[in-house]
């Protein structure tokens, strides 16, 4: 009679593992590349979780929030072939890599109704002591309303619209119509899933169908700011100053909205 030993316990969970990884990553057919702009505070730490467990760990190329333009640089840096090597291009400024990607990546991204991601980037800074703005907002003691008007960070103005055009939000603001349209454009013409933070499991349900993922995706809540408050409980001023400092972001969502969880190339 053969007695089980935790050895053999061990052994039977690394064989199971091993399996499972040679199961998912050698006889499953492999997900199409996925290039994902994560625009800060917009659900991206949970779809970022998901979309890293759809491939190899070192086939994922993620633009780090710390120093995002080193990391672009250093992709922009690489021959082709390690560039279009990777399957998952992922993080803030992401976007600027579409042209050094892979010809065939799908490219997606997930906007959040502007006004409420600047309140949920305030208080997510003001709760979270690791983050590069967290010592200044306290020690300043900076309320929402300052943190909106002030100069803290530049993804608090026309953040959407300055990024999918690579402008500063006062190039972008000279000619604001002009702007939008542009960046709806871009939007539309160069990404195949584009949703928004209110119907996120469509949107990300639209890309895990189109890229071909095999694990379907359980919205978690990480990232989320805890204890935050809702729009209806802050100053109605603060409300309407934030939109107005953020308005071609307001228009270019509206756009977007209407048009979400849809191929930008159909």
């Amino acid at each position: 009679m053969r007695v089980t030993t935790f050895c053999d316990h061990f052994a039977d969970a690394v064989s199971t593992g091993l399996r499972g990884l040679v199961s998912r990553y050698v006889f499953r057919t492999r997900p199409k590349k996925v290039l994902y702009e994560h625009i800060p505070k917009c659900a991206g730490t949970s779809v970022r979780s998901y979309l890293k467990s759809q491939y190899p760990f070192n086939r994922i190329y993620a633009v780090r929030g710390s120093h995002p333009a080193r990391y672009i640089a250093h992709f922009e840096s690489l021959p082709e072939q390690r560039r279009h090597r990777y399957d998952l291009i992922v993080g803030h400024g992401a976007h600027q890599l579409r042209r050094h990607v892979h010809p065939d990546i799908l490219k997606a991204t997930i906007l959040r109704d502007p006004v409420d991601r600047v309140i949920s980037h305030y208080f997510f800074v003001l709760r979270s002591p690791e983050h590069y703005l967290h010592h200044e907002v306290t020690t300043r003691g900076i309320s929402l309303l300052d943190y909106a008007t002030g100069r803290v960070s530049n993804e608090l103005r026309n953040h959407y619209v300055s990024s999918f055009l690579e402008m500063s939000a006062e190039e972008v603001e000279r000619s604001p119509d002009e702007s939008v349209a542009h960046a709806f454009e871009v939007i539309r013409s160069e990404y195949d899933v584009v949703g928004t933070v209110d119907d996120l499991d469509a949107a990300i349900g639209a890309l895990a169908a189109a890229a071909g993922f095999h694990d379907h995706f359980r919205p978690g809540k990480l990232n989320v700011t805890a204890d935050r408050p809702t729009q209806q409980e802050i100053d109605p001023a603060t409300i309407q100053t934030i939109a107005d400092l953020n308005s071609l972001d307001v228009k270019l969502y509206e756009l977007i909205r209407d048009v979400a969880v849809s191929s930008a190339s159909a």
